[in-house]
């Protein structure tokens, strides 16, 4: 275990633990110097502390941390007993003679005597002194045992979310790197369809498909957020890409309402668009369809998609394979507990609906 865990050096912890033991030895002098002299109150408490002090840091150095912490709860209640009573004979030890001395001269000189007003918490006697001092290391030994697990606690919170932020991060980047090649793999496939007929518009799918690398490689690779018109300029890019196959496709439509230009993570929405470029089959111009609808504002981000289906392929998969996962892990990831994503497949029709709380 690293010791700058067991015992923290910073400043402002010296400072709290001075100001505890000030607070804790002035009490004890308040009750002292209600019985004896200012003097040899303030002389016992001192040592009183003396030999509290190093119960307390084993307590919080070792106590608890390699027994409490690791639910060896009898090894450390039996190592309590013995720190009690280590301490208790430590100071009896010291402090007996002076007490009896103290309590003689607070008399006068004079035997102690009996009287209906005599203190009930006499220090001078053995057994209400030792009850007292037991009282005392336990307290501190109780409250030191919450300070210090209380700072475990905290400090594997911060391990555990540095932890889960260094996951998020690759986790991130693992399912980006999913969905590029998925990508470039696509259209690579288109462009080489146009090479083969010599169409006049590979140029311009080239060039298509240069603006949209461009933005993979320089806007979405390094940033969880990217503005939504970039991400809303991408998807025009691939749906004018996809038409390009032929320029009969007249039933694919992108309508966008984007009133507050909000961020959004990149790469999010296209997974459902190749989808539904993938199984609708666009081609047939009379029973083929796309609908895409977005909307934003300052406070979310809507999107509604719905595509045909051809009978044929009824007996896929449900959800639309890896792409469409790879984007449901990847809203759990960004925006937990803020997405509601509904995706429905009936027998003609695939719909997606995504909504985004910001």
């Amino acid at each position: 275990m690293n010791s700058n865990k067991i015992f923290p050096i910073k400043p402002a912890t010296i400072i709290s633990h001075l100001l505890f033991w000030a607070a804790y030895l002035g009490f004890i002098v308040f009750i002292f110097s209600g019985r004896f002299p200012l003097e040899w109150a303030l002389q016992r408490a001192l040592l009183l502390g003396v030999i509290q002090a190093p119960l307390v840091y084993l307590n919080m150095g070792v106590y608890v941390p390699y027994f409490l912490e690791k639910k060896k709860y009898l090894i450390y209640i039996l190592l309590c007993l013995l720190s009690i009573v280590a301490v208790y004979y430590l100071y009896e030890y010291f402090t007996q003679p002076d007490f009896e001395r103290a309590s003689r001269a607070s008399r006068g000189g004079r035997p102690p005597q009996s009287s209906p007003n005599a203190p009930f918490l006499r220090f001078d006697r053995p057994s209400i002194r030792g009850l007292i001092n037991i009282f005392m290391s336990s307290s501190l030994l109780l409250f030191s045992s919450i300070i210090k697990m209380a700072q475990l606690a905290a400090v594997k919170e911060k391990e555990a979310a540095l932890l889960r932020g260094e996951n998020l991060n690759s986790e991130l980047k693992f399912l980006k790197a999913q969905i590029n090649p998925h990508f470039l793999f696509n259209t690579l496939n288109n462009i080489y369809s146009l090479s083969m007929i010599k169409s006049d518009k590979a140029p311009d799918m080239i060039m298509k498909l240069s603006d949209m690398l461009r933005y993979i490689l320089y806007e979405c690779s390094d940033k969880d957020k990217v503005p939504v018109a970039k991400e809303v300029a991408y998807i025009h890019n691939y749906i004018d890409l996809q038409l390009l196959k032929d320029s009969g496709i007249k039933n694919v439509h992108f309508d966008e309402n984007i009133r507050d230009n909000v961020s959004i993570a990149p790469m999010l929405l296209i997974p459902f668009i190749e989808n539904g470029f993938k199984h609708s089959r666009i081609e047939d111009t009379e029973n083929g369809w796309i609908h895409i609808k977005l909307e934003t504002s300052r406070t979310k981000i809507d999107f509604h998609m719905e595509n045909s289906l051809p009978q044929l392929e009824y007996s896929k998969d449900k959800t639309g394979g890896i792409g469409i996962e790879n984007a449901r892990r990847r809203l759990e990831l960004l925006y937990p507990g803020n997405y509601k994503l509904e995706i429905e497949k009936k027998e003609t029709v695939f719909v997606v609906s995504l909504h985004i709380n910001l």
